[in-house]
């Protein structure tokens, strides 16, 4: 594959080395930050012989390359001068895009809910394991295992309280810990 062809086709198709902000790319993926997202055209981008999809995400212009982004991601910068990074996670910062209100909103929820999300699923997984034991016969209702375990379950919900208290300012980028 001649990736300097694709690079040349990949810059024109995006508006050109002017509209680039930034570059870096990951392990399959060119990640363009462009200046005007409107230059670019991405059913051009995606129709240029070795590039697999065109992703539109978190404020990037993302060209799937593939296992060889590298060699692309190489004649870009030779073509373009912009010397750009490779990155193993992108950060939570660089996503930050103006975006609409419901994207924000269930953002935030699942910001909120995510890390919760562990005790919510064993306090389930407790109480189905009792109903369980409790239909087969193995454990009685007023035994003291059946107590015990119902008890343990049981806090998982009543520190759900706690737990979104600590989580919530974390989320809202109020309180970091």
């Amino acid at each position: 594959m001649d990736f300097q062809q694709l690079a040349k086709q990949v810059v024109e198709d995006i508006g050109g080395k002017d509209n680039i902000q930034s570059l870096t790319h990951c392990v399959t993926r060119l990640r363009f930050k462009l200046k005007d997202r409107s230059l670019a055209d991405k059913e051009a981008v995606s129709r240029i012989k070795g590039v697999i999809n065109v992703v539109e995400q978190g404020g990037q212009f993302q060209v799937v390359i593939g296992n060889e982004v590298t060699k692309a991601y190489d004649a870009v910068v030779e073509l373009t001068g912009i010397q750009g990074q490779a990155i193993d996670v992108v950060e939570k910062d660089d996503l930050k895009v103006k975006g609409k209100f419901l994207d924000i909103v269930i953002d935030l929820v699942t910001s909120i809910f995510t890390p919760i999300m562990p005790s919510l699923i064993g306090g389930g997984m407790i109480r189905a394991l009792l109903m369980i034991l409790l239909q087969v016969g193995v454990l009685q209702e007023t035994s003291g295992a059946y107590i015990v375990i119902n008890e343990i379950m049981l806090l998982s919900f009543h520190f759900y309280r706690f737990t979104l208290l600590f989580v919530q300012p974390i989320a809202l980028n109020v309180m970091r810990c």
